[in-house]
């Protein structure tokens, strides 16, 4: 999949990972030493919980005071936990001197989401912090201060991203939603914090797509409707208020993301006949038009540059390349991967964009990371009939037949919806 060759740095597998790491900063002396570590917005990995380590370059020693020496060795490990795979809290131990007397430290936090869990004493500092569902990342410092001496550890932790709130129905992260066309309804399951929920939102014929149009965090039941070209949101703020845009035509395809960078989903679609991008901005509710692309691709959206605003791409059958255009610099980028009769998924983790393919003959994955060559181990999940999609940061499949939903593992991870059902955001494979 991808390795971050970097401290702490990781090789993931059926996991698309956020990386968490640590680099230390500080050097001898009594003044104040500075660390640098990175969080991830949300999520820990599939399955049981897992320990990444996260080390320093080497450990620090400082003479704080007279007689008074204090290894800094910093965080060692951030240990994921929650339910429903969400990261509601982490946790992390930092050594701020040693259990003797004249040692005792004082930790202050500059943010409400940091929390210091055991603010005074003598041996260990462990603080932790709550979920970011934000789109943008935060920073906050954690200040340790030992007899005049003194520590300050920089916490930065990454936004969820607006695509990640695009499935976030019930605020408890990626939800496995199903729209049944016979009646137009959504359905959720249950989770460990929310009800199953049903939802009658749209008509047979409508497309569902998802977005969180507000900006408020959570996904907002939406349709488009091919026949006229029409909008129908329901925000998750004013439930009891509906509303309807105009923006489209017949054979377009809808494309919602968030271009503008706000963390609002924008209105738009791709219109194959002329291989052109028209969107509405959230931000400032301009329409625009954007030619690119050939007649056959497929539009792939997602913020392949990192800057937090998705760019348009298209994906190529016919070659198996990839093209963007990047909202960073303004330049048409590309990359091959992928082979005719394979479907695109496309996707934004770490601040880079993942190229990813899934091969319906074989079930397997191909992945590649925006500017860096494509890894061409597959990873085999899935079978010919399956929708690939990615599902709380892992390769997954819903299989129609019966309903299963496989997250990043072999096992069945949850059965839910029939075969007919629609999936939300379930990739293009075709421009009609």
């Amino acid at each position: 999949m991808r390795t971050k060759n970097t401290n702490g740095g990781l090789r993931c597998g059926f996991r698309l990972c956020r990386m968490a790491l640590l680099a230390g900063m500080g050097a001898s002396g009594v003044h104040a030493q500075t660390l640098e570590s990175e969080l991830p917005a949300i999520y820990g990995p599939i399955g049981t919980p897992e320990s990444v380590a996260a080390t320093l370059s080497g450990g620090e020693t400082a003479q704080i005071a007279a007689d008074c020496y204090s290894t800094f060795a910093g965080p060692t490990q951030f240990t994921w936990a929650g339910t429903d795979n969400l990261l509601t809290s982490t946790s992390t131990s930092v050594t701020a001197g040693p259990s003797v007397s004249g040692c005792a430290f004082a930790a202050t936090s500059d943010a409400g989401w940091l929390h210091v869990t055991s603010p005074a004493g003598s041996a260990t500092v462990t603080y932790s912090v709550e979920t970011n569902y934000q789109p943008s990342p935060r920073r906050a410092h954690l200040s340790i201060n030992v007899d005049g001496g003194g520590y300050m550890l920089t916490i930065t932790q990454y936004g969820a991203g607006a695509a990640w709130h695009s499935r976030n129905f019930t605020g408890a992260g990626d939800d496995l939603v199903v729209w049944r066309p016979s009646n137009g309804t959504w359905y959720l399951p249950e989770t460990s914090t929310t009800w199953a929920i049903q939802k009658q939102w749209g008509l047979p014929g409508d497309a569902p797509v998802l977005g969180d149009y507000d900006g408020d965090g959570r996904a907002d039941f939406t349709v488009w409707r091919p026949s006229n070209g029409s909008w129908y949101v329901v925000p998750s703020t004013l439930s009891d208020s509906p509303v309807m845009r105009q923006w489209g035509l017949p054979g377009d395809i809808p494309v919602p993301a968030d271009y503008d960078g706000d963390g609002k989903t924008d209105f738009a679609v791709f219109r194959p006949s002329n291989q052109t991008w028209y969107v509405i901005g959230s931000l400032t509710g301009t329409a625009a038009s954007q030619p690119f692309g050939l007649s056959g691709d497929i539009p792939v959206p997602a913020d392949y540059d990192g800057d937090g605003k998705v760019d348009i791409g298209v994906w190529r059958p016919a070659t198996g390349m990839w093209y963007f255009l990047g909202s960073r610099d303004g330049a048409v980028h590309s990359q091959q991967l992928g082979l005719p009769g394979d479907i695109p998924v496309p996707s934004t983790y770490y601040d880079v964009g993942v190229f990813c393919i899934w091969r319906p003959s074989t079930g397997n994955w191909y992945t590649a990371v925006a500017g860096t060559p494509p890894d061409y181990e597959p990873i085999q999940l899935g079978l010919s009939g399956d929708i690939p999609m990615i599902l709380r940061e892992s390769l997954s499949v819903w299989r129609p037949s019966t309903g299963a939903w496989y997250l990043g593992r072999h096992s069945p991870s949850a059965s839910w919806g029939l075969n007919g059902d629609v999936i939300p955001g379930a990739p293009h494979t075709a421009t009609h």
